[in-house]
């Protein structure tokens, strides 16, 4: 008979199972792979007939922290709680922001994994993660700003270095500076590396390189400005022209006395100068018209508001320097009227003397015009520089008929010389055509090599057919010819002279006239001097030796014709133009007549030196009565009256500075006041080397701060590149500091 189980049998072999399941459950999620705690098997034979059981004991929870749960749990902490003894946990992020009571004050007494899962869910806690991160955020950045990670200085200087001898070498830098920093690398200098700190702190992008290229300009400029505004007096020129890009840019000089006494030129600034206006179009009013002008109030605009946003002060500027375009200098609308229509009112209100500044006409300028307008009043001079022209292009446009002409010199055993005796290649040079005085030069060394380009010219017209060439050899072969070029070679040099004088460091406002009337005094002594003289024998003698054949026929009837239509009246209009030109201002007079210390002895000048010092100080705002008084005195101090620099005495002496305060202004004045233009046409020949073809996109900014290094830089040696860095680091606030210690 089948054994039957007892009801009680039954349910206490299901609370046994029961127990069993929920033990193998706790071990599996805790972990715990202690086998010694599992729950033994519960058999049961269903079929006994005694309704024997096996039963087990009961099992219980684990009741100590399990240090693998601090695993991706740093908030997650084990405590032994005073009072009972017993382990509790916390939530450390909780706690730091007051979340909750259990997990933050009291802490959870029930030490199970369960408990911290169920807590990880709870709002409390991922309030407390989430500002938690933000704080971690923040605290971050803020580590960034009081404590940002550093760049060596010396690698950083290393680098604007690099910069700077590209900018003053003319070379293109936006290109080069990173391939140059890579081959410092290649070379074993590693600064391309310390200085690039990420993926976006390089500091070799175009942003960066305009930055630090800005810096090393603002240290040169800075230190001009700094000299000009601690100086007296100063004075401005200014000029304009067309880059490669076609754009109209302007130049601005300062012409100032440094601290030695010596005359000091600066390149200030380059503007784009055009003026862009609107005008209403009369059908469509909806529709507008742009137009670019260049006029005198835009050229007054500019030059007033540089030197307001530079901090010049407009009472110490005593000169304006041009090129006498009628744009410049117009007596009723011209920029320079106008800028000292502005500079009065500047000063209008101060209470102090008012200083006006003084225009002044570049005497370089002056006399090329002087001399083209000599020229081209006669034709035979017209037709002798386009012959030369056409025989410029005639070589110089065919490198076979260059060769030639070398071969030929070679053979007759011809070549320049130039001033030091050294050998230069015989080539026919360019007759400029707005430089007219540039005909001389021409002159003079085509007189040279006159023999060697008759018989290239022969022998190509002769050889291979060549109507140009016979058509120059005709012309340059008749006696007119000659003799023009004799006239230039003899004239023009005088002129050249002077005008290389002109556009010297040494010249000054008040010797223009004393050069200029020594040099129409060389010119009437040429003007007797015969045309028919040892220079023009000793042409047609060479000539004749290398088989020129020239028509000598009636030659000294000629020549007293050529002298009478000629050179006698080109002379006579050069040296009426040159007068004319250099006319003496009030201002000019008044200068020569202060500068020169017999005019202070001399009772016959003594009128004309009170009136001289009486229109100096209306102009520049001196105290009449102490100029009289020290004008009375000055010729007590020997020292002084024998000097053979009696204006530079007064600028450069000490004692003339303290007792002769007054005339010591005026000295340094008639030093600072611009006697040309010259340095202005010098800065647009560097800025075809800067501005290229290839760089015909560069913007004014980056060109003002190229032609500051190009210009006033000093050498790359002597460049103080550490003031250039701390600027460039205090410029903004960083990523990454640069340590200056």
């Amino acid at each position: 008979m089948a054994q039957q189980r007892k009801i009680q049998d039954f349910f206490g072999a299901a609370r046994c199972a029961s127990s069993a399941k929920r033990s193998r459950d706790d071990n599996e999620e805790e972990g715990n792979e202690d086998t010694d705690n599992n729950v033994a098997e519960v058999t049961m034979t269903a079929g006994a007939k005694t309704g024997a059981q096996t039963r087990t004991k009961k099992q219980k929870h684990a009741s100590q922290f399990n240090q693998t749960w601090k695993k991706d749990r740093p908030w997650l902490i084990c405590e032994i709680d005073r009072q009972s003894q017993k382990e509790v946990m916390f939530c450390k992020f909780c706690q730091d922001f007051n979340s909750g009571e259990v997990w933050n004050r009291t802490g959870c007494k029930r030490v199970r994994l369960e408990s911290i899962k169920v807590h990880e869910q709870t709002n409390e806690h991922c309030n407390s993660m989430s500002l938690k991160v933000q704080v971690e955020a923040s605290h971050h950045v803020r580590e960034m700003l009081t404590k940002p990670k550093e760049i060596s200085r010396n690698s950083m200087v290393k680098a604007f270095q690099c910069l700077y001898w590209l900018a003053k070498r003319n070379i293109p830098h936006s290109t080069n500076f990173e391939p140059l920093l890579d081959l410092l690398t290649q070379l074993g200098l590693d600064i391309k590396a310390k200085i690039c700190k990420g993926a976006n702190a390089t500091y070799t992008s175009d942003t960066a390189i305009k930055e630090i290229l800005m810096c090393l300009s603002e240290v040169i400029e800075a230190e001009i400005l700094d000299d000009l505004r601690k100086n007296q007096y100063y004075s401005l020129m200014f000029d304009e022209t067309t880059d490669v890009s076609t754009i109209e840019q302007m130049v601005i000089h300062a012409r100032y006395v440094n601290a030695n006494g010596e005359v000091a030129t600066r390149f200030m600034k380059i503007i784009d100068c055009l003026d862009v206006d609107s005008v209403v179009n009369e059908d469509d009013d909806t529709e507008t018209e742009v137009k670019l002008t260049l006029n005198a109030d835009k050229i007054c605009t500019l030059v007033t508001n540089y030197v307001s946003e530079s901090q010049l002060e407009f009472s110490k500027l005593v000169g304006l320097g041009t090129d006498g375009a009628p744009v410049m200098v117009g007596k009723a609308n011209g920029a320079v009227k106008k800028i000292i229509d502005k500079q009065v009112s500047e000063q209008s209100d101060s209470g102090k003397p008012i200083v006006k500044a003084v225009g002044a006409h570049c005497a370089a300028h002056k006399l090329n015009l002087a001399a083209s307008q000599s020229g081209n009043a006669f034709p035979q001079i017209v037709r002798f520089k386009k012959l030369l022209q056409k025989l410029h292009d005639f070589f110089s446009r065919s490198a076979m008929r260059t060769a030639g002409l070398k071969a030929v010199q070679k053979l007759i055993a011809e070549s320049m010389e130039d001033g030091t005796g050294t050998s230069t290649k015989g080539k026919v040079q360019d007759p400029s055509p707005t430089r007219w005085l540039a005909l001389g030069k021409c002159a003079c060394a085509l007189l040279k090599i006159l023999p060697s380009v008759l018989v290239s010219l022969g022998r190509e017209g002769e050889e291979r057919g060549d109507v140009v060439a016979t058509g120059l050899y005709h012309q340059m072969t008749r006696i007119d010819f000659i003799a023009i070029l004799i006239l230039l070679t003899d004239i023009l040099p005088t002129v050249n002279r002077l005008s290389c004088l002109f556009q010297s460091q040494s010249v000054d406002f008040g010797s223009i006239v004393m050069h200029q009337e020594s040099t129409v005094k060389a010119l009437e002594a040429k003007k007797h001097k015969p045309t028919y003289n040892d220079a023009f024998q000793k042409l047609i003698q060479n000539l004749q030796q290398n088989d020129v054949p020239v028509n000598v026929t009636d030659v000294e009837a000629k020549l007293q014709e050529f002298d009478e239509v000629t050179k006698q009246p080109f002379i006579n209009r050069l040296m009426t133009n040159i007068t004319e030109r250099f006319e003496s201002s009030n201002i000019m007079q008044a200068f020569k007549t202060v500068s020169d210390p017999t005019n202070y002895i001399t009772s016959e000048k003594k009128a004309e030196l009170d009136n001289s010092i009486s229109l100096l100080s209306r102009q520049f705002g001196l105290q009449l009565e102490e100029l009289r008084s020290e004008a009375e005195d000055i010729p007590h101090y020997k020292s002084l009256m024998e000097s053979t620099n009696f204006m530079g005495t007064l600028l450069a002496s000490t004692t003339a500075k303290q007792m002769f305060k007054n005339l010591s202004a005026i000295a340094k004045i008639y030093k600072t006041l611009p006697p040309h233009t010259a340095d202005c046409e010098r800065d647009f020949s560097r800025m075809k080397l800067v501005k290229t073809e290839l760089r015909n996109r560069m913007k004014e900014p980056t060109l003002d701060c190229l032609m500051r290094i190009s210009i006033n830089g000093p050498p790359p040696d002597n460049f103080p590149y550490v003031k250039a860095v701390k600027l460039w680091s205090e410029k903004k606030d960083r990523r990454y500091k640069v340590r200056l210690i």
